[in-house]
């Protein structure tokens, strides 16, 4: 199948949107409207709609629709034009008065299951799978999930043909990395077919069922025959070096969520023991109540992260609400507020060890907001303060000091 044209996801409310598709040729075509949220366009949160026409003539329309996507098929060109148009959902044809056909073979399916890891934001994900071979059917769909940071896994049993995997996210960003570290997978036959990350409003996945593009199981192998003994060599041959392990190279992710002042804050990472070699470090950050992510990748080893604070008052409570946490091959290790003085260290291993979490320090109040934080007030104009002093009898006892966060900033006298 071929994508002629899309639309959206869109911004305004209550507004008009139009798109012509110019179409070239006859054949079969199939609109499919997606609603991330599963409950419609109307009638719950605004009275939307939607219209298809085909040459100015009305073919399709509606709005009201409670799941994730709605379909409507045609053939071009028109053989007869209907009198008025469809809306929806349609109502369901009556049962057919004829016989049972004879009994046929059960068709061969495939049990595909669709694995959601979510994010902090569960609420705004869903995902649907197309039946595209002849006609687009929907065969599966999930609603929003429930859950932050939880798998989900649906299984769906499928006919023979070609399907298309559509995984939404309404917030545009995805499931990984700024607010959460998610993930999905498709797995038919105990294949992974497909897996995904870092997207925007949707991500997409075609395949064909049954799966012809793996290998098939091998047959058990016949017994061994017994084979002639070999001669030893004239001269032995030089024995190979034993082989060295292979590290094991994990990832972990650094997130730190500034306060008012962000340029004031830092991270090290280091190795743990007597080298102490650094092996990650970030600073420079800009923005205030922004979340910030680096990713790292780590062998086999013991490591220790130290986050500072060039002020020495932490990244929260009394300038904002910043936090910070790792995360190593998608298990948190570590998940805490901003509340320490210049400094504060955690260790850990690759790979990690104990049952996650493994880190039980009380969360920040609320998670990073997702607007756009609001820009710092604007510095207040300078202002002049003035001393003035009338000594008396004894001037050389007189001085004075001003002061500005501690640190003396101007001073005067003693007077002669």
């Amino acid at each position: 199948f071929t994508i002629l044209g899309t639309g959206g996801p869109y911004t305004g409310f209550r507004d008009s949107y139009e798109s012509n598709i110019a179409v070239a040729g006859s054949g079969s075509y199939t609109f499919i409207l997606y609603d991330a949220a599963a409950d419609g366009i109307c009638c719950l949160y605004g009275s939307g709609s939607y219209t298809v026409k085909v040459d100015g003539l009305v073919l399709f329309q509606g709005g009201s629709f409670n799941r994730l996507t709605v379909l409507h098929s045609f053939i071009l060109p028109l053989e007869s034009p209907p009198s008025q148009p469809i809306t929806t959902p349609r109502a369901p044809p009556p049962p057919p008065s004829v016989p049972l056909p004879p009994f046929s073979p059960p068709v061969a399916r495939t049990d595909v299951h669709v694995c959601i890891l979510t994010d902090l934001y569960p609420s705004e994900t869903g995902w649907a799978i197309v039946e595209t071979s002849n006609v687009f059917v929907v065969a599966g769909d999930g609603p929003p999930l429930p859950r932050a940071s939880t798998w989900f896994n649906t299984s769906v049993s499928l006919e023979k043909g070609s399907y298309e995997l559509t995984i939404f996210d309404s917030g545009g960003d995805g499931l990984c990395c700024d607010f959460g570290f998610g993930r999905w997978l498709i797995v038919a036959d105990g294949i992974t077919l497909a897996s995904g990350r870092s997207f925007d409003f949707y991500d997409r996945f075609s395949f064909t069922l049954p799966l012809t593009n793996h290998p098939p199981r091998a047959p058990p192998s016949p017994p061994a025959v017994p084979s002639p003994p070999i001669p030893p060599p004239v001269s032995p041959a030089p024995s190979m070096p034993p082989l060295s392990p292979i590290s094991s190279i994990q990832r972990l992710f650094v997130q730190v969520y500034t306060d008012v002042f962000p340029t004031e804050t830092s991270w090290q990472l280091r190795k743990a023991g007597g080298s102490r070699d650094l092996v990650g470090e970030a600073s420079g950050f800009e923005s205030p109540f922004t979340v910030y992510t680096s990713a790292i990748d780590l062998p086999l080893g013991a490591y220790e992260l130290t986050l500072f604070d060039s002020y020495g008052d932490g990244i929260c409570c009394v300038y904002g609400t910043g936090q910070w946490r790792i995360v190593l091959d998608e298990q948190i290790l570590a998940l805490r507020n901003g509340d320490f003085g210049a400094s504060v260290s955690f260790s850990f291993t690759v790979p990690a060890t104990g049952t996650p979490p493994f880190d039980t320090a009380p969360l920040p109040p609320a998670v990073p907001p997702r607007s756009p934080a609001a820009p710092p007030p604007p510095a207040l104009p300078p202002t002049t303060v003035t001393v003035s002093i009338l000594t008396d009898f004894f001037p050389s006892e007189t001085f004075w000091t001003v002061y500005q966060d501690g640190v003396a900033v101007a001073e005067g006298g003693p007077y002669e």
